[in-house]
């Protein structure tokens, strides 16, 4: 039993090694190339899933590249 649980185990790392080499290698055809492509897929990706906002910080190495959020505004009254 013991050693059904351990090819089990190794199926299943296989499995998600395999997936998600296949992600990466697909999801690169539509990668945004700038901050202002990225921004837009962002709000896109918002809108799909009828999410208000999010925030988002963008550090390369010991730097921050971007900070900034992105969504619906909401005008209140007090």
């Amino acid at each position: 039993m013991k050693i059904i649980k351990i090819w089990l185990i190794w199926i299943l790392i296989i499995i998600c090694a395999i997936s998600t080499t296949f992600a990466l290698e697909s999801g690169n055809v539509n990668m945004p190339k700038t901050l202002i492509e990225l921004q837009e897929s962002i709000r896109d990706v918002l809108k799909e899933t009828n999410t208000a906002g999010t925030g988002i910080v963008m550090i390369n190495g010991d730097s921050t590249v971007w900070i900034g959020g992105l969504g619906k505004e909401i005008s209140k009254t007090i």
